[in-house]
């Protein structure tokens, strides 16, 4: 009886040495099931965040294409309008002298009047 009792009392406890031991894995199972759910999470953020910075990329270096013309257009526009204040600048140098003469020409009217 003794026998029996002790052989009894040591497969409880062995029992719960297995009981203790299988929480024991199901609790490391799970922390590395959240751990693993954790990582994949940042990793799919991080593809995310990199795909995002990859459009930003794509459609800045689109705008800079589109801009180019625009720039060479507004540059083109620039040159021909320094040239037109040149040839106005000409022209109105050109009539300053021409009215010097007209008033030179009526000063020496009046004077022979």
């Amino acid at each position: 009886k003794a026998e029996e009792d002790a052989d009894d009392s040591e497969k409880d406890e062995d029992e719960e040495e297995d009981e203790e031991l299988k929480a024991q894995i199901e609790a490391y199972k799970k922390k590395r099931e959240q751990e693993e759910q954790k990582r994949k999470e940042e990793k799919e953020a991080l593809e995310k965040a990199e795909a995002e910075a990859a459009q930003k990329q794509d459609e800045l270096e689109e705008g800079l294409k589109m801009m180019m013309p625009a720039q060479d257009f507004m540059a083109e526009r620039a040159r021909n309008m320094e040239e037109q204040i040149e040839t106005l600048k000409a022209a109105n140098t050109k009539l300053k002298d021409e009215l010097k003469k007209a008033y030179a020409r009526e000063d020496e009217l009046s004077k022979k009047m």
